[in-house]
């Protein structure tokens, strides 16, 4: 199964599940997975979670960002940096010595590039 079709299974599932109430959810998910189980998908079944989880999140306003940093830091320290938006993030802490210092924020398909890596790079073109 191709990740296309998990990420829909999972969002079919999902708002199937919000609309009706905790009796309906259970047989809603009995039906998911023996329909799973006649498509020969249940060997799919956590990246079909995996998407679920996303989706959730993504409803939720929970947005999912990566940081990187030339050593490591606290995650209270990041989130300080990001101010009063962090606890709306699912924060990905990454670590590249390259960097020298400052930080590098992607979400979605932004960038946010403030590493002193970056600087020198600017100041060297500038130069030239």
């Amino acid at each position: 199964m191709k990740k296309n079709n998990s990420r829909i299974l999972a969002r079919t599932l999902y708002d199937a599940c919000q609309k009706a109430g905790p009796e309906k959810q259970r047989e809603i998910i009995k039906k998911f997975v023996l329909f799973l189980a006649k498509k020969n998908y249940l060997q799919q079944m956590s990246r079909v979670i995996k998407e679920l989880t996303a989706y959730d999140k993504e409803k939720s306003g929970i947005k999912k960002i990566e940081v990187t940093v030339a050593q490591d830091l606290k995650t209270e320290d990041i989130e300080k940096m990001l101010g009063a938006e962090a606890s709306k993030m699912e924060i990905e802490k990454k670590i590249d010595p390259s960097l020298l210092g400052g930080i590098i924020v992607r979400w979605q398909d932004k960038i946010f590039d403030a590493s002193i890596k970056k600087q020198l790079i600017l100041l060297k073109n500038s130069i030239k």
